[in-house]
């Protein structure tokens, strides 16, 4: 009897374990599946000097399909100070951010919104910047934010074969990278590969984030730069809906989209296909309300999920010596003035061969007659299907209907550019020497919901859109779409005998692993400790890295 009671406990031992060993099993699992980074930020380096581009690739979370996001750096107020939109491909992303000259020296966060009405920040690092201006003593204050340490798996499958443990400056680097077929395999875009100085001893920290996607309204799925703000009536102070929003970008064959705004007196565009920066002109207007409308662009200035306190910190020897050595090493670049990163410019490409009216039935090129001093003469001499006239200071003008054979009774749609002119006295002193051609539609046009009773359309030599001027319902700014593609300047040989300030040695944020690649660049002459930061994530979403170090010296 004793015999089968202590069997039956055994048996019942055995259970519980079994029971306990699948519950910690699980936990270590939720555990896991819960602190599992869905999104991570490689950055060339943790630290700048005010004045420097950064480099950073950017891993989007994989249930996301937003197409774009804006990378921004901001402030321990929560500030942005500068920020670029990047276009996103297979849920990641790649850019460079300039560092303002004038930052003053401190941690900053570099910070990824996705495109959603919100702008939902997913992903925080600090980064450190050091003022180039401000720190001319011995002392050298520095004050970091107190942020979390994320460390993110090792890549045991990625395997680095020939890289040796110290080189010489000016040296020629070798080195193969090759993955196993089943990581290979599992690997979900490209890998980010980096090869640049590194500070001993030094980590940047990371904000922890919680972005709430699932309430926020996705404005598109569509890559490109999404354009959002606001119209309000200046006389009574409430958004304005029902207003028609216009938005040109001035070109030979000129962008042109409109909007209506809704009840709250808010418009969207999506530029698609645009990258760098655009002359670009956005007006509202609204029959007997076009005097009182004041037009506002969306755009990041702060987040209050971003402020926090930063506390003085103690540097050791080395990294002083790093930080001041780092310093020397801009005043000389500056000296120098070596370019260092080149941008591939993407021009816009129309979709069609004309502008968005259709094919003008009605073109003039200036160049082919005598010179006229205003468009009131040049519409007289040149523009038969035009009638401008001015009595008392007020000019009115038509355009001849050929479908009713009769001038329309309406005010036509004139633009400059490619942009609408609302007001006839603007294009009253424009002479012929500052028109390379102008185009006239004399019938009925329709786009979209709207109806142009006539289009009178006048080409500058600059076709730039500087004859137009802004006022509170049009504003006319320089618009960065998305970040165009940009590459680390390689010295070339025959500039050996030129210094060399080059940090970062090696930087693909794209690289793909077909079998076993090499990688070959060649050490500056900056002596230090370099890191090789190799970064992807896989499938399932489980981000990795390889690290490894190598030295330079005399």
């Amino acid at each position: 009897m004793t015999i089968l009671l202590f069997g039956n406990i055994n048996v019942e031992m055995r259970q519980i374990r079994y029971i306990v060993s699948l519950f910690l099993i699980l936990t270590s699992f939720l555990v896991h599946a819960e602190t599992k980074n869905e999104s991570w930020m490689v950055t060339d380096r943790d630290i700048y000097v005010s004045g420097e581009t950064l480099l950073s690739k950017v891993y989007v979370p994989q249930n996301q399909e937003f197409q774009m996001l804006c990378l921004s750096l901001s402030a321990s107020n929560g500030t942005v100070v500068a920020s670029v939109k990047l276009g996103i491909d297979d849920h990641q992303a790649d850019g460079g951010l300039y560092i303002p000259d004038s930052l003053s020296t401190g941690s900053y966060l570099l910070t990824t919104y996705s495109c959603h009405y919100e702008r939902q920040a997913f992903f925080s690092k600090e980064i450190f910047v050091i003022n180039r201006f401000e720190n001319q003593d011995d002392v050298l204050d520095v004050n970091r934010g107190g942020f979390e340490n994320i460390e993110i798996g090792n890549a045991e499958n990625i395997e680095i074969n020939g890289l040796s443990g110290d080189y010489s400056q000016r040296e020629d680097v070798t080195f193969s990278l090759s993955l196993d077929d089943e990581f290979k395999n599992n690997i979900q875009g490209d890998l980010s590969v980096s090869v640049a100085q590194f500070m001993p001893d030094w980590n940047s920290g990371y904000l922890s984030l919680n972005p709430d996607f699932d309430s926020s309204v996705l404005l598109t799925k569509e890559k490109g730069t999404v354009i959002q703000g606001k119209v309000t009536n200046k006389s009574t102070g409430f958004p304005e809906g029902g207003a028609t929003v216009y938005l040109s970008v001035p070109d030979s064959i000129p962008y042109f989209d409109y909007y209506t705004t809704r009840s709250d007196g808010e418009f969207f565009f999506l530029l698609e296909d645009f990258y760098g920066s655009h002359s670009t002109f956005i007006q509202a207007i609204k029959e007997g309300e076009t005097e009182n409308l004041q037009v506002s662009i969306h755009e990041i200035l702060s987040d209050e999920e971003l402020v926090y306190t930063p506390e003085k910190v103690e540097l050791t020897e080395e990294q002083e010596k790093y930080l001041y050595d780092v310093l020397s090493l801009i005043t000389f670049k500056k000296v120098y003035d070596k370019e260092e990163y080149v941008y591939h410019a993407k021009p816009y490409r129309p979709i069609y061969p004309f502008p968005f009216y259709g094919r003008a039935e009605y073109t003039v090129d200036t160049d082919e007659y005598i010179e006229l001093p205003d468009f009131s003469e040049i519409s007289k001499e040149l523009l038969s299907p035009v009638r401008f006239r001015e009595r008392n200071g007020i000019y009115t003008l038509n355009i001849f209907d050929r479908d009713s054979e009769d001038f329309f009774t309406r005010d036509p749609l004139i633009l400059i550019d490619g942009v609408p002119v609302q007001s006839l006295d603007k294009i009253f002193s424009i002479g012929s020497s500052e028109i390379d051609w102008i185009e006239v539609v004399p019938r009925m046009r329709f786009y979209g919901s709207q109806r142009f009773h006539g289009i009178l359309s006048i080409f500058t030599k600059e076709r730039d859109g500087s004859m137009v001027f802004s006022s509170d319902r049009m504003l006319k700014l320089d618009y960065d779409a998305l970040q165009e593609e940009i590459e680390i300047v390689t010295p070339q040989l025959e500039e050996k005998h030129s210094p060399d300030f080059r940090q970062v040695l090696f930087w693909n944020p794209d690289f793909s692993v077909d079998g076993e690649e090499v990688i070959t660049f060649k050490t500056s002459n900056i002596q230090g400790t370099y890191k090789v930061l190799i970064t992807g994530r896989e499938k399932d979403g489980e981000l990795v890295q390889k690290v490894q170090y190598f030295t330079v010296s005399r």
